[in-house]
């Protein structure tokens, strides 16, 4: 497994109304930016892919009709969809693999914005790295420590859950009769 480095996508900042979108003038446009996004943050969650091109837009809330909009607009694009647990997340198709996970750095993203699948490549990592096992509470702390974060709060705990139980689902860690997670 591999830790890399968090890129956000940089877009050319245009201002446009929700009128103007909503009108289908610059479909191609928003496509675009899309695929751009998801090229360089994949795997990205759809809530913080759709941030990234409405912000890049000018607009900061995505409300109702533009919510629905960039839901149909996606579905017209190559991008490849994946439901982890609770989360829809983007690839720029299906033979893009994930086998790294990126730590937080400020600004970039929120812990309920990061794939389980990159959290799950943290716990191999670890594991990995460690030639050991952990119990749940020393793992945690560790995958908090990995994404960058100081503290570890009830959406840093839900990410490393989710993760954990996605990855003894694919079989890639195991949990010992004492409660022990290794590889």
């Amino acid at each position: 497994m591999e830790k890399r480095e968090y890129i956000i996508t940089e877009l050319e900042k245009i201002n446009l109304t929700p009128e103007q979108i909503l009108s289908h003038s610059f479909d191609d446009e928003i496509k675009n930016r899309l695929a751009k996004v998801v090229e360089v943050e994949y795997p990205i969650t759809i809530n913080l892919l759709f941030k990234r091109v409405l912000n890049s837009l000018g607009l900061e809330k995505l409300g109702s009709r533009l919510d629905e909009y960039f839901n149909n607009i996606v579905k017209e694009t190559n991008l490849f969809s994946k439901l982890e647990i609770d989360k829809i997340v983007y690839y720029p198709n299906e033979n893009a693999k994930c086998n790294y996970f990126r730590p937080s750095v400020e600004g970039a993203r929120y812990s309920y914005q990061i794939p389980i699948i990159e959290g799950v490549n943290c716990i191999i990592y670890i594991l990995e790295r460690s030639n050991k096992s952990f119990y749940k509470t020393e793992l945690l702390n560790q995958f908090a420590k990995e994404f960058n974060y100081e503290r570890k709060g009830s959406q840093v705990v839900q990410l490393f859950e989710n993760s954990r139980v996605m990855a003894k689902s694919i079989n890639a860690i195991k949990e010992s009769g004492n409660h022990k997670i290794l590889l």
